[in-house]
């Protein structure tokens, strides 16, 4: 799945996965199909299997070289597949690192295909502000067992994309660079 509407001060990545699950294009249930259906290839009983499992599925975004992003919110729905619960995710960016406890978010997806639950996170924390480098946003799943999907749509990453501010030291070198260009531009003017 690639992205349909980005900026284009940003480059993101098409969805990729971990070495722990199967994913797939799912259609015909989602009035927006194709959803993304993943599978976990074991059992992932809980958040901490899940990351062990690298039960995951990932993207990446980034400003331009002379751009910074500020992160707003990311909005998705989840369904199961199946009415077995609890199918649960799990959210984590790279700017916290993909260790057990840094989540941004989780849920234990309440609604069955095909219903989707909307979930709103909120990115307007002061680590998702002034962005000049690659974040990748990873979704974790745990199931029942394997073979328990779970399914996602509707991605929607919400950002203002900004031009980089000089540090000071920059400024001041392209004033100095300014000022001999027109002392020299005065002088063969004279």
């Amino acid at each position: 799945l690639v992205p349909t509407l980005v900026d284009p001060y940003v480059v993101a990545t098409s969805i990729s996965i971990g070495s722990g699950i199967n994913a797939n294009s799912f259609n015909g249930a989602y009035a927006t199909s194709p959803a993304l259906q993943v599978n976990p290839d074991t059992d992932p009983n809980s958040e901490a299997e899940a990351l062990a499992s690298d039960n995951f599925f990932e993207f990446t975004v980034e400003p331009a070289a002379t751009k910074i992003l500020n992160f707003e919110e990311l909005v998705f729905g989840a369904a199961r597949g199946g009415g077995s619960t609890p199918r649960s995710w799990f959210l984590y960016s790279s700017i916290d690192g993909f260790t057990l406890g840094n989540a941004i978010e989780t849920l234990d997806v309440p609604t069955t295909r095909p219903n989707l639950t909307t979930t709103v996170v909120d990115l307007t924390d002061a680590k998702f502000q002034s962005i000049t480098g690659p974040v990748t946003f990873r979704v974790y799943v745990a199931t029942p067992s394997t073979g328990n999907s779970l399914e996602f749509d509707n991605f929607s990453l919400t950002a203002s994309v900004e031009a980089q501010i000089p540090e000071p030291a920059t400024a001041s070198l392209i004033a100095l660079a300014a000022a001999a260009a027109l002392r020299r531009r005065r002088r063969l003017a004279a």
